[in-house]
This record gives structure tokens, C-alpha cells and sequence, in this order.
């Protein structure tokens, strides 16, 4: 019980900051995140949506990715 508990604290810390995180990209690194990885989409059909070359819609997921990355990982 203590366990689960502890869990389920860990896991409402981290939706919180992930939702901060989020809070601080801009529209389109959180459209371009969320379509991603929500929705589905590929970087390909990001790059037509949002008439982006290819590499900069890979760039930035990358970019959001590391951040999230950086800001969620436990100390």
C-alpha cells in the first residue's frame, strides 16, 4: 500500500512538471510535440501541415525531447 502510494505521488510530481514544461514552449513545439506523439503523426507529415522543411521539424521535437528530458529526469 505504501508502495503504491509512493508511486502514485511520483507519477502526480511528474504530470505536474510535465505540464510546466509544456507551459513553456511555444504553440508550435507543443502542437508539433502533441501531434507527434499523441496523434501520431510523422515528422514527414508535420514538415507538409506546418510547410516546415523536414529537418526543423526534426530539430525541434529533438529540441523539446532533450528539455523534457533534462526537466523530468528524477535527481
Amino acid at each position: 500500500d505504501l508502495h503504491v502510494r509512493s508511486r502514485r505521488q511520483r507519477q502526480m510530481c511528474i504530470r505536474d512538471r510535465l505540464g510546466t514544461v509544456l507551459d513553456q514552449l511555444s504553440e508550435l513545439d507543443r502542437l508539433l510535440f502533441t501531434l507527434r506523439y499523441d496523434e501520431g503523426y510523422t515528422s514527414a507529415e508535420l514538415s507538409r501541415l506546418f510547410e516546415l522543411p523536414p529537418g526543423t521539424v526534426r530539430r525541434r521535437l529533438s529540441q523539446t525531447r532533450h528539455l523534457l528530458k533534462t526537466n523530468l529526469t528524477e535527481d
